[in-house]
């Protein structure tokens, strides 16, 4: 079997294990239409890129361990998923040790956000140094149950932000930023098209 079968059925294993969650919190795939509330910002902000943000740089790949690992493995995850959070709290440090660690396996991480909360947290993330990306990722999951469900989720979300070297004009950035949510949401329909 070679590497680009491998790619392709570990990164389906994996999609379907966070589809899992997905099912669970919403019985709709994500179309354009049903996006527009995650892709609206402030109202003043509707149709206007914020300045100073390179989303072409914030949406790049962000993965773990050898990218010539013999197999990749692609996760689809929300940050709201109770099944993503579980996966990631329980089963990724084992994979992490037993794989990547070992340079067996290449984790790539994609954001699927499937709500308000899940697309603030994937802005900020991706907004975050790169070396800080996983660590913010990992503390979301571990905290899910303090912030995911919360009204005063941004609150958490920037707090913990700022404690990994986000400035309050660089969070405020992201989250009025149409450009980034607009390509996260892009990657949701896009992964669907493609997985469904």
């Amino acid at each position: 079997m070679n590497k680009g079968k491998i790619y392709l059925i570990a990164g389906l294993v994996v999609f379907c294990l966070a589809i899992g969650g997905y099912a669970i919190v919403s019985h709709d795939a994500i179309s354009a239409e049903d996006s527009s509330e995650m892709t609206e910002s402030k109202p003043s902000m509707a149709d206007q890129s914020v300045a100073g943000l390179d989303v072409a740089a914030a949406m790049a790949p962000r993965g773990y361990g050898d990218p010539n690992a013999p197999v990749v493995i692609e996760e689809y995850a929300s940050l709201t998923c109770g099944h993503c959070a579980a996966f990631h709290n329980q089963v990724f440090p084992q994979l992490k040790e037993k794989y990547i660690d070992t340079g067996k396996v290449y984790f790539i991480f994609n954001d699927f956000p499937l709500n308000q909360p899940a697309m603030a947290g994937a802005a900020m993330a991706r907004c975050l140094p790169e070396t800080q990306y996983f660590k913010f990722i990992a503390y979301l999951f571990e905290t899910q149950d303090k912030w995911a469900f919360d009204q005063n989720f941004e609150k958490y979300l920037t707090q913990n932000a700022k404690l990994l070297g986000l400035s309050g004009d660089a969070i405020e950035t992201c989250l009025e930023s149409e450009e980034l949510r607009k390509a996260l949401v892009t990657k949701i329909q896009d992964a669907s098209r493609q997985y469904e």
